[in-house]
C-alpha cells in the first residue's frame, strides 16, 4: 500500500510526502526495487541527485537490470553534464524495456549529439519527433469523437 500511495503522491509532485511513502514501504522490504526506484526518483525530481544516486544505485545492486533506475540515473547523469555515463544508463533503460519514453530519447539524443555521434542523435531525435507527433494524432481524435 505505501508503493502505491508514493506512486499517487510522486504523480502529484508531493516529492517529500512520496519519499515519506516509499521509506515506509523499505522499512518493510528493504529489497523492493520499485520503491528504491522511485524515491529516487523523487529525490532527483526534489533537486536532490546526490540521495537519489544512493536510492537507484541500491536498486541497481539489487536488480542490474532495472530498467527504471537507468533511466532515472542517465537523467541525473544527464543533468550533471556527464553525457557519457548518460548515454551509459540510457541505453541500458531502452535495452531493458523502457519504451517510448520521449524523455529517454530526447536526453539520449541530446547526450549523443554533445559527444559528437550525429547519427545516433538524429536517430533518438527523430523518435521523439514521432512520439509527439503520435500523441498530438491521438488527442485530434478524441476530440474528434467528443463532436460527435
Amino acid at each position: 500500500m505505501h508503493l502505491e500511495i508514493g506512486k499517487i503522491r510522486l504523480g502529484q509532485r508531493e516529492y517529500d510526502e512520496a519519499i515519506a511513502a516509499f521509506d515506509a514501504e523499505l522499512a518493510v522490504d528493504a529489497y523492493s526495487v520499485e520503491a528504491l526506484t522511485r524515491a529516487g526518483e523523487a529525490y532527483y525530481l526534489s533537486s536532490k541527485p546526490d540521495v537519489a544516486m544512493r536510492y537507484l544505485e541500491r536498486a541497481l545492486s539489487v536488480n542490474p537490470r532495472a530498467a527504471a533506475a537507468h533511466k532515472v540515473i542517465g537523467q541525473v547523469f544527464f543533468k550533471r553534464r556527464d553525457f557519457p555515463r548518460t548515454i551509459e544508463h540510457l541505453r541500458s533503460a531502452l535495452d531493458l524495456g523502457i519504451r517510448d519514453d520521449g524523455t529517454v530519447h530526447y536526453q539520449l539524443g541530446r547526450a549523443l549529439s554533445i559527444v559528437g555521434d550525429r547519427e545516433g542523435a538524429a536517430k533518438h531525435l527523430a523518435i521523439v519527433k514521432r512520439l509527439r507527433e503520435a500523441r498530438s494524432e491521438i488527442v485530434r481524435d478524441r476530440f474528434e469523437d467528443l463532436k460527435d
